[in-house]
């Protein structure tokens, strides 16, 4: 019954299921009470849902120890735990946790009714979370029950001293090796396609991560994604204002790119389809190809569409370069491309403006004839991007 978890998880990831959570009682004496088992099927199903990088919940360190948080976290990969204020009675589990960025969902009234945490406490678990900025979150449980709203929830922890800085962050920081390993399908599937060899620098993980930020930004919508080699020269607010244009299809807006890269890439197919826009410069109407210096990414959408997670999938991927007879080797960027030439209902092509791509290797390499018409770009630079090493001009 266990494994069916699975399962269902699978069937239904593109509907709305994001990941699994379990919560248990194995004794009715809380003096014996273990929240987290060692069974072989709950650990190996959760085990499975870590290698298909289904999101993974446990409840534990609520009434039990922190051991029970400890086991959810190494026996069953879990990247949430339930409640856990008991982690602060081991420092060592308490230092791996912070480390790992594991998530805690907090439930403050909750946690005194259910005399997790005692009325008489000099302080809550919760502000100690909160001063050591670990990765945290206010819930209600189950109002329910406990009749009490989340609304109610930051009220008590205000009359505990937290504050709204607590639990807004300017800044969150990942781990690109973690983020890896819950991204490894969507990796492994683009890595053979979209990068020139093992250990080259577009190989690499973090070139990837973008396709599946909608799995683990779960709290966001729209996004926005910059290169470090970029540098903006206007409101950024103006960039979001480009959310408004999308249509009810897209999900993705990207400039198009400055240089015929993707001219040089579709050369096979080009000599192939004769008349082809594809590998054209914009200036023609073309299709060059699209920048991921600067993206916005609308996650919810993401998140929903049947069809994007299905190109996602290693026979898709497969199959899409096979028909374009593309081998890339810039990341993200290549699949991006293709899903402007395959699926343009999910692209929005933002003006060039909003990347000035600067590069101009392929002028001296073989494109000199056609490059001016690849490079043009009209209008009040908004954002400059120093691709290739170029250096992006002082204001």
């Amino acid at each position: 019954m266990i494994r069916d978890v699975i399962r269902l998880c699978e069937q239904f990831r593109d509907e709305g299921v994001v990941g699994l959570d379990t919560a248990a009682m194995s004794t009715s004496d809380l003096s014996e009470y273990e929240e987290v088992s060692l069974g072989v099927d709950e650990v190996l199903v959760y085990q499975e849902a870590s290698r298909l990088g289904i999101h993974r919940t446990v409840h534990a360190g609520e009434i039990g120890s922190a051991e029970m948080v400890k086991r959810a976290v190494e026996e069953y990969n879990s990247e949430r735990i339930g409640h856990g204020y008991n982690v602060l009675s081991d420092p060592a589990v308490y230092d791996m946790c912070r480390k790992k960025d594991i998530h805690f969902e907090t439930c403050p009234w909750s946690s005194l009714l259910t005399g997790a945490v005692p009325l008489g406490v000099n302080k809550h678990p919760i502000v100690r979370f909160a001063e050591d900025n670990l990765n945290f979150s206010l819930s209600s449980d189950d109002p329910t029950v406990t009749g009490c709203f989340v609304e109610g929830d930051y009220r008590l922890t205000a009359s505990w001293g937290l504050s709204e800085a607590h639990f807004v962050r300017c800044v969150v920081y990942y781990s690109v090796d973690i983020l890896a390993e819950k991204l490894s399908d969507i990796v492994t599937a683009m890595q053979p396609h979209f990068s020139s060899q093992p250990g080259t620098y577009y190989s690499d993980a973090l070139f990837f991560m973008s396709m599946g930020l909608h799995r683990i930004a779960l709290d966001q919508n729209c996004v926005a994604m910059f290169d470090v080699d970029t540098k903006l020269r206007a409101d950024v607010g103006q960039l979001f204002q480009e959310f408004d244009s999308f249509e009810e299809s897209t999900l993705f807006g990207l400039a198009p790119e400055l240089t015929p890269v993707y001219r040089h890439v579709l050369y096979i197919y080009r000599s192939k389809h004769k008349g082809t826009k594809f590998g054209e410069p914009i200036s023609k109407g073309g299709f060059p190809g699209v920048n991921s210096g600067v993206m916005l990414l609308r996650l919810d959408r993401m998140r929903e569409s049947i069809t994007y997670n299905q190109l996602l999938k290693s026979t898709m991927v497969e199959k899409l370069a096979s028909k374009y007879q593309f081998k890339g080797h810039l990341g993200d960027q290549d699949f991006y491309t293709l899903l402007g030439m395959e699926h343009p209902e999910l692209i929005h092509v933002l003006p060039c403006t909003w990347n000035r791509q600067l590069c101009t290797w392929w002028r001296d390499h073989g494109y000199q004839d056609v490059f001016k018409d690849f490079f043009r770009c009209q209008g009040p630079v908004r954002l400059y991007h120093g691709n290739c090493n170029t250096p992006i001009p002082s204001d």
